[in-house]
């Protein structure tokens, strides 16, 4: 089924005009309108609208421009390292992305330390160890765990990460 792609004429700022609507369905989840000053500017571009649509699909035709030269650069790009889209994704899938570099307990340090830096008061350091931070614990009490209560909220910290002893800044 062809979306209809209706021209209907409308007052543009006080002057007469043609207005094409896209239906949002086939624009990419929103309706487009192109406005035109003569009907038949209106139909032109309908009539390559359609002749685009069914020669690429509807998804490409709801890309707008930025992506649509995003997609080309990217094909280029694949094209003179003599691989195909296919080629591609078939490599990235069997190798996979690259595993970070960087540990959750080095990447929570430097965040306290960045907020230590900013002078912020140690009751809310401890605050933002909890609550961007929490790690399950085996129950409380157990070596690797350290009960803190902030406000009315129980927080289990690990001591393995090496996070220092915050009991005192809850006083």
């Amino acid at each position: 089924m062809k979306p209809s792609l209706v021209i209907s004429p409308v007052t543009k700022n006080g002057k007469p005009a043609f207005v094409v609507n896209i239906p949002a369905g086939v624009s990419g989840g929103t309706r487009k309108r192109k406005f035109f000053e003569k009907r038949t500017a209106g139909e032109t571009f309908v009539r390559e609208w359609r002749a685009e649509t069914f020669d690429y699909g509807a998804r490409w035709v709801a890309l707008s421009d930025r992506q649509r030269a995003g997609v080309v650069y990217h094909m280029d790009r694949l094209a003179e390292a003599d691989w195909s889209l296919g080629e591609a994704v078939d490599f990235v899938l069997k190798h996979g992305k690259a595993s970070p570099s960087i540990q959750l307990g080095t990447v929570a340090e430097q965040f306290l330390l960045a907020k230590t830096a900013k002078a912020c008061r140690p009751r809310y350091l401890a605050k933002l160890q909890g609550q961007h931070f929490p790690f399950p614990c085996r129950a409380p009490g157990t070596s690797n765990c350290k009960n803190h209560r902030v406000g009315h909220r129980r927080i289990l910290e690990p001591q393995r990460l090496g996070w220092r002893d915050t009991s005192d800044a809850l006083d």
